[in-house]
């Protein structure tokens, strides 16, 4: 809800610029409206567009202004949201609300740091280990790409903000893989001479899961 809210905020900013508004506005309110952190990649994505179909499709059969080009429109925006990547083809609109998703990325450190913990208890059904793993890759990824934004309000001084906070959150989650692989390769050292070597790994996983599950917070260690 917080996100929703606060692409809102950029919304009011920044309407005046927009040539339909009233459908960005629809993209903001529907883009999340499923959600579930156990999806695979794109699902959420997908069920909220079709969601937003059946709701347009009603709303046009009473009586709605929406046309069939406003519905595919929006529809094609939301599922744009899985990759947040925009060609020289696709309008002001569609560039903008990709880049008010992805803001967030570039706020201070401390509304970063935020982010980072919501996220992560988000997910906090993952094993500290894979989510660093996962969400590392995911940093990469994106800090591979020329650009993060789309358009010029963002494309400056807020896509350097947002590269150095990603850089930031990379090096915390490295420094947690590297403290769980630390306690993975004692285990193993300490069963290699160790005749009951199997209970030993048994056990010492244990533990390794225990600490996954009471520290899954970003936490430099």
């Amino acid at each position: 809800m917080n996100h929703i809210k606060e692409m809102f905020a950029y919304y009011r900013v920044g309407k005046n610029k927009l040539t339909r508004p009233h459908l960005v506005a629809l993209a903001i309110l529907f883009h999340d409206i499923i959600y579930n952190p156990k999806y695979p990649p794109g699902l959420n994505e997908r069920k909220s567009a079709e969601l937003w179909l059946e709701f347009a499709r009603e709303a046009r059969s009473k009586g709605s202004m929406l046309t069939l080009e406003d519905t595919q429109l929006v529809y094609n925006w939301i599922l744009k949201t899985a990759s947040h990547k925009c060609s020289p083809m696709d309008s002001y609109d569609c560039r903008v609300f990709m880049d008010w998703d992805m803001a967030i990325l570039a706020q201070p450190w401390k509304r970063y740091e935020k982010y980072m913990a919501q996220v992560r208890q988000e997910f906090q059904h993952v094993p500290d280990f894979i989510w660093c793993t996962a969400r590392g890759g995911f940093l990469r990824d994106t800090l591979r790409e020329e650009r993060i934004y789309n358009t010029k309000e963002y494309i400056g001084e807020m896509e350097r903000t947002a590269r150095e906070n990603m850089a930031r959150e990379l090096k915390i989650l490295d420094c947690r893989v590297g403290f769980v692989s630390k306690i993975a390769a004692i285990i193993i050292i300490f069963a290699n001479g160790n005749p009951k070597s199997v209970a030993v790994i048994i056990l010492g996983l244990a533990v390794l899961v225990a600490l996954c599950i009471l520290f899954p917070g970003y936490k430099e260690l």
